[in-house]
């Protein structure tokens, strides 16, 4: 990213929010406490204010791309993001219906929770399919169907 133009730079960090981690900007755990607790001052409270911070800690969290990946520096960052996808799942059970009438292409919670589940395939393959199912039960989401990459093998004749 170095030589990137400064829009490439946004739309890079847009798509990836590990640079605020990284840059010791925001602390994993106190995000988690803050999407739960902007969770129960919308629902309980209704509070819009809290509704607004809980989608944007859920697109923060959900694009957390770093968090996702396995490696024995980022276990902390693994539990973590194992713990967000079950309190995301808890917090769906309780989420007001009329929040979600919304088509499914134009709502921004099942852009986010599509995006955490193709991130969490490889490493939390349980809690991606846990997510998956539990969108597709509850709010007959379904996930896009996944074009396979065109791979253009050369075949040499003997």
């Amino acid at each position: 990213m170095k030589n990137a133009t400064s829009e490439e730079r946004w739309d890079y960090h847009k798509k990836d929010s590990s640079w605020l981690f990284k840059s010791q900007t925001l602390d994993l755990k106190k995000l988690l406490s803050d999407f739960e607790y902007h969770f129960i001052y919308f629902v309980l409270g209704q509070d819009f204010n809290a509704f607004e911070n809980w989608k944007k800690t859920l697109r923060i969290l959900s694009h957390f791309k770093t968090g996702f990946e396995n490696g024995i520096d980022n276990q902390t960052n693994l539990k973590g993001i194992s713990k967000f996808i079950r309190t995301l799942i808890i917090q769906l059970v309780e989420f007001p219906a009329d929040m979600l009438e919304v088509a499914q292409d134009d709502n921004l919670l099942y852009e986010y929770c599509c995006h955490i589940i193709q991130l969490s395939k490889n490493n939390l393959p349980e809690r991606a399919q846990r997510l998956e199912k539990f969108i597709g039960d509850q709010f007959q989401w379904s996930l896009p169907v996944q074009k396979p990459k065109n791979s253009t093998s050369s075949k040499t004749q003997k």
